[in-house]
């Protein structure tokens, strides 16, 4: 290889890897790692190259969404997550991924009253509450559905880590929909 090949390999390489270098730098806090004009212009890389886990994921902390087929022994969940199941030929299927889609069309802003506020963060509680209510009547039109029939839908917070400890609940029901989905 002649050395002109490899200069237009190695220069570009080398200002990619200086580039990530202060981009990564810049986005951490505190650390050991010093680069010159680094501290000076820390809020210009920042605002050309943010960094961040935030881009690439969700917080924790977010209300989810779980749909519960309501049967005579009571609530079964119907959710398609975690996607790592063996259902869900440990990820490479899709339909875990596509049922947060189906249940946004299916709940949509149209049916934002026949919401029902838990007054327990008890999802036992909250689904009797729920169930006492009147059915939504709701079409599924997605080409492979996986929610129909007699559902509950309930919106819950994860409990915070610090509680863990404190308490059997891995979350806090705060609001559903009671809904009859013909597919």
């Amino acid at each position: 290889m002649n050395h002109m090949k490899v200069r237009h390999l190695v220069v570009p390489t080398a200002v990619v890897a200086v580039a990530a270098a202060y981009s990564g730098l810049a986005s951490i806090g505190e650390t050991v790692l010093s680069l010159p004009g680094l501290e000076a212009n820390r809020a210009n890389i920042m605002a050309v190259a943010p960094q961040g886990w935030s881009f690439f994921t969700k917080s924790p902390r977010d209300p989810q969404v779980e749909p519960y087929q309501v049967s005579d022994a009571g609530l079964t969940s119907i959710a398609g997550f975690p996607n790592t199941r063996v259902e869900n030929a440990f990820g490479l299927s899709r339909e875990g991924r596509s049922q947060g889609v189906e249940t946004a069309l299916l709940i949509g802003d149209e049916n934002a009253d026949a919401w029902v506020e838990c007054s327990s963060p008890d999802l036992a509680v909250c689904s009797d509450e729920l169930i006492a209510a009147e059915p939504v009547k709701l079409d599924n039109a997605v080409p492979s559905p996986t929610i129909c029939g007699e559902v509950v839908i309930v919106q819950s917070i994860p409990v915070s880590w610090a509680y863990r400890n404190h308490t059997e609940q891995t979350s806090i029901a705060q609001s559903g929909l009671h809904a009859e989905v013909s597919c």
